[in-house]
């Protein structure tokens, strides 16, 4: 499995954010898991978790921020957690199909090739 440097670098904030989880926190995570995280980390890359700051004002990447959601939404959060952070997940891609809708109209497109 080819990694980019992206990736990469996403797993290592992620790796640094884990540091800071309540050991019966990070229990719930599979260690294939979190193995697999620490093995495609990128081992260059710094990145400094602010104490000072919650979770949510991190400066993490999109793919960090991805990654940190699939393991809340797997393997933290409870059944009402996880419906939520579902239905917003679904709502985000509607927004996106409809996105995509407006910049490439199909309509459009089909009128021009008959």
């Amino acid at each position: 499995m080819e990694i980019t440097k992206e990736q990469a670098m996403a797993y290592t904030e992620v790796m640094e954010a884990l540091k800071y989880m309540k050991e019966e926190d990070k229990k719930k995570i599979p260690a294939k898991v979190l193995q697999y995280y620490e093995n495609y980390r990128d081992k260059d890359y710094n990145f400094e978790f602010d104490t000072s700051k919650p979770l949510e004002n991190q400066n993490f990447s999109n793919k960090a921020k991805a990654v940190l959601t699939l393991l809340f939404r797997e393997y933290l959060a409870t059944e009402e957690e996880r419906k939520q952070i579902q239905q917003e997940e679904l709502r985000n891609q509607k927004q996106e199909d409809l996105e995509k809708q407006k910049k490439y109209p199909v309509d459009g497109f089909l009128n021009k090739n008959t």
